[in-house]
């Protein structure tokens, strides 16, 4: 005797046989097969092709789809060999499919990993796709047309992680690299990538720029200037300081690029005065944030803030209208030139301004309620002047250090970089901020593929999949650059682009792929990235 069971997993309710019998001891048994799930939007069963070649009875005699084409074409089942086997998200699976293709990337990784190339593709794609924890990836995977993967359970993944090593990673590199065609490089210091990995060997317990108990994995990633797409990345252990790995790195992006020019890019934990001599002395383009205790910062703001507000100085980078300047300044003993841009944020100043009043006038009642209360009065010392009132022993007399309040003040909204080659304050921000991006894409890339979760992983796998992660990082800088070229970016953002991508649904109905109808705006991100748009065709012509 058999029934149909649900079972409530996650966002998924799966739907089961269930079939009781007696085994040989006479045992009363059952017996459980999926069959299928509910559609998340219908609430309707959608059913294995298994089941519904055993079971006739649930097979309609016609099936009808709207196309593409926005025509309705009515399919008799006799005329294939089985009917829908179930509908999945395909547009995200198709773009980024022709994606690679097109930035040469599925060609790098048949060449390096003729075997598993299929599999390191998809979970790439799981890590740019959807914004989910990497054990719902078996799920995406069924959910979303793929390539002929099989299932990616926990189990299938620890064995895939293991079957590559540091040659198959390195000759993909090779490739990569050639393929990109590129002279001139930029190369971000990406510190403080967060993991709660522990036997990670370039993991330390080093400085870290987020305030986070956890070992840190310190990157460096090296960019095509033109094509904006990640070329090799490396990294390197937390404790050391960023200097003392400069040259290696040098070294090591040459093997790979040859005599390119490279440019490093590298935040304010690396600028002080030997650093800067050191990278002029060796030749090293670079860009740098200029800390404000640093002289030079405080300077060029105190000189520039009067021009803040001219027209021409106006910038626009991401959407966010900025004022940047240039200014070229004398350098070291040696006479070196160095241009600096100092950059100013109207809306982050006012912010800035609020949230500190708002916090004296805070600390300034707080004093007053509790005035026997020194730890606060010590911690509020720096803007308030509390003195004990001669009339009354208990109260006190708060005022605020109007001084003080006004030179904290001084450098708010502002950010300097500091320069060997750049000329356009433009560029320098938009290179900088890429810095931003890359981290932010590598920390949910790494949460995504749940390092925290393997406290027992070893450094063969950890290192496979950051290279996974790398892929990933490939495929999301090839869809920013084409959205900030075609000016996408300023309707959109990338995820909302992979939001509407993720509506385009396809069937399987006998021999053909049926795609539904798209939207204008999932015909216009095609058009933007020069693709053809998805149409109904044969199974084997995916």
């Amino acid at each position: 005797m058999s029934c149909v069971t649900k079972q409530r997993v996650g966002k998924y309710t799966y739907l089961y046989e269930s079939v009781s019998f007696r085994d040989e001891f006479g045992r009363p048994r059952n017996k459980k097969t999926r069959i299928g799930k509910l559609d998340l939007i219908t609430g309707e069963p959608i059913y294995t092709a298994d089941y519904i070649r055993r079971n006739p009875a649930i097979q309609p005699s016609t099936i009808t789809f709207p196309t593409n084409g926005g025509n309705i074409v009515s399919i008799d089942k006799e005329s294939f060999e089985y009917v829908i086997d179930r509908i999945r998200v395909y547009g995200v699976f198709y773009f980024l499919r022709n994606l690679a293709q097109k930035i040469g990337l599925l060609e790098a990784l048949k060449g390096s990993f003729p075997i598993l190339w299929e599999e390191i593709f998809s979970l790439s794609c799981y890590l740019v796709a959807p914004d989910a924890p990497f054990t719902y990836r078996e799920d995406w995977v069924e959910e979303d047309k793929h390539l002929d993967v099989e299932g990616m359970s926990p189990q299938r993944i620890n064995e895939l992680l293991l079957r590559f090593d540091a040659n198959a990673r390195d000759g993909f590199r090779e490739r990569w690299s050639k393929s990109i065609g590129e002279e001139k490089f930029i190369a971000l210091d990406i510190p403080s990538i967060s993991s709660n990995l522990n036997h990670m060997e370039k993991n330390e317990w080093g400085y870290n720029r987020d305030d986070e108990d956890l070992p840190q994995i310190n990157l460096r990633v090296l960019f095509g200037e033109k094509s904006r797409l990640p070329v090799y990345q490396t990294s390197y252990d937390g404790s050391l300081d960023a200097a003392a790995t400069l040259k290696a790195t040098i070294s090591e992006f040459i093997g790979v690029v040859g005599d390119g020019q490279i440019s490093f890019v590298m935040d304010k934990s690396f600028f002080s005065d030997s650093n800067v001599n050191m990278l002029y002395s060796e030749g090293i383009r670079f860009l740098v944030s200029v800390p404000f205790s640093n002289t030079l910062a405080k300077t060029i703001v105190a000189n520039e803030s009067r021009d803040a507000d001219k027209i021409e100085n106006l910038k626009f980078t991401g959407g966010a209208p900025l004022l940047g300047l240039r200014r070229t300044v004398d350098w070291g003993d040696k006479g070196e030139r160095a241009r600096v841009f100092a950059f100013f944020d109207r809306r982050k100043a006012a912010k800035i301004r609020e949230r500190l009043y708002a916090d004296i006038d805070n600390a300034k009642n707080t004093v007053a309620l509790d005035p026997n209360n020194q730890k606060l009065i010590n911690r509020t010392r720096k803007f308030l002047e509390i003195t004990k009132s001669k009339a009354y022993k208990s109260a006190l007399s708060i005022k605020v250090k109007d001084d003080i309040v006004a030179k904290e003040l001084e450098s708010a909204g502002w950010f300097v970089l500091m320069s060997d080659h750049l000329h356009k304050p433009r560029i320098a921000i938009d290179n900088y901020a890429m810095k931003n991006v890359v981290k932010n894409a590598l920390n949910k890339y790494n949460t995504l593929l749940g390092l925290e979760r393997s406290p027992t992983l070893d450094d063969k796998r950890a290192r496979n999949k950051e290279f996974i992660a790398f892929i990933a990082l490939i495929l999301s800088s090839a869809i920013r650059k084409t959205m900030k070229d075609k000016k996408l970016s300023k309707s959109m953002t990338f995820t909302k682009l992979i939001i509407e991508l993720s509506k385009l649904k396809s069937c399987a109905v006998g021999g053909y792929r049926v795609i539904r109808p798209l939207t204008e705006l999932q015909k216009t991100i095609f058009k933007a990235f020069d693709m053809e748009l998805p149409v109904t065709k044969p199974l084997s012509r995916v």
